[in-house]
């Protein structure tokens, strides 16, 4: 089960959605991780370098094709504001205070790549934990 009061999580992004393949959609459950405000004003802040940060919004995307799917869409930052290529790769947000607000530093790294490897130790219990999304994209987490 994921805990939404994490300070790190990393998620398989898998194709990405969008022209820019900059979209990343996230269950329910994994966009608690951003916070209620997030999810209210449907926008997070993202942080590629220290002191930079794009405001990106996060959209609700639950839809009901004869079953019910609670779903979120996160707009990372595009090659044109300096971020990374995110498709097929593992993508991590540390949340971090800046004053009084809530940012989320943005790394990325190839999949299985010593970075992964690392990550996925670090989300091991107790701290931690590990999963798969209803498509296969590996997650994990830890506090």
């Amino acid at each position: 089960m994921f805990n939404s009061n994490a300070n790190s999580f990393w998620i398989d992004a898998g194709a990405m959605q969008g022209g820019s393949r900059n979209q990343l959609e996230l269950m329910d459950e994994i966009a608690k991780f951003f916070g209620d405000q997030a999810r209210s004003n449907e926008i997070v802040s993202v942080q590629l370098t220290p002191g930079v940060q794009h405001v990106r919004p996060f959209v609700y995307r639950g839809d009901d094709y004869g079953h019910y799917t609670e779903r979120w869409r996160l707009c990372l930052p595009t090659a044109e504001m300096a971020g990374p290529e995110y498709a097929n790769r593992i993508v991590r947000f540390d949340r971090i205070k800046l004053g009084g607000a809530t940012v989320f530093h943005l790394t990325v790294t190839d999949r299985d790549s010593a970075e992964h490897v690392e990550w996925r130790g670090r989300s091991a219990a107790p701290n931690g934990g590990t999963d798969t999304t209803a498509g296969g994209r590996e997650y994990g987490w830890w506090v």
